[in-house]
């Protein structure tokens, strides 16, 4: 049985426990498509916001990005796009971290993330925006991870690579860390 656990915390996903995958789907694509990578990372900010949150299907998705860059995509070929790797360092260390804290998870995440995580079942709560309809800067998407673990913010530490959602966390209350390739291990258990 696991000891007591008192403190909570929340961590982004991709950034932190994968790469950012905007950047490298705007890198294979522009490659394969030779388009600016600036202009595919553009595009992908843009059309991402409805996306993130399940207003937009995969296929509106796909339609909309193929129109505004002239791209081919299909629905199965944007998924081939969304491949990532998980950082197995950062895995094993929430493992560890898990035996003396509470997990959640808060990522603005696309339907490939959310529906490919491996590791879900190590967060007591997993929020991808996709599901939960609301995106980070949005106060509301932090306060359903809170609700949902049934804590205040001044219980737990937020981990992101994102300094301005690190802030909002912050402001909300909650010992905000930003992610930069450190072991999440060393800042979290000292």
């Amino acid at each position: 049985m696991l000891p007591k656990r008192s403190r909570i915390l929340i961590t982004d996903i991709g950034g932190v426990l994968t790469p950012k995958r905007g950047q490298i789907i705007a890198e294979r694509i522009a490659r394969d498509y030779g388009l600016s990578q600036s202009k595919v990372m553009e595009t992908y900010s843009v059309l991402c916001g409805g996306y993130d949150t399940g207003t937009v299907s995969d296929k509106e998705f796909v339609q909309n990005f193929n129109d505004t860059l002239g791209t081919n995509l299909t629905v199965s070929s944007w998924y081939a796009y969304n491949k990532y790797n998980v950082n197995e360092e950062r895995i094993s260390e929430l493992v560890e971290i898990a035996s003396t804290w509470r997990l959640a998870s808060l990522s603005n995440s696309t339907p490939s993330l959310t529906h490919h995580f491996p590791y879900r079942h190590l967060f007591e709560v997993s929020a991808f925006s996709e599901e939960i309809g609301l995106r980070k800067p949005n106060i509301k998407a932090w306060e359903h991870v809170l609700d949902r673990m049934g804590c205040k913010a001044n219980d737990c530490v937020y981990i992101d690579d994102n300094i301005f959602f690190v802030e909002v966390a912050r402001q909300m209350g909650m010992e905000s860390i930003q992610y930069v390739g450190q072991p999440i291990s060393e800042v979290v258990l000292g």
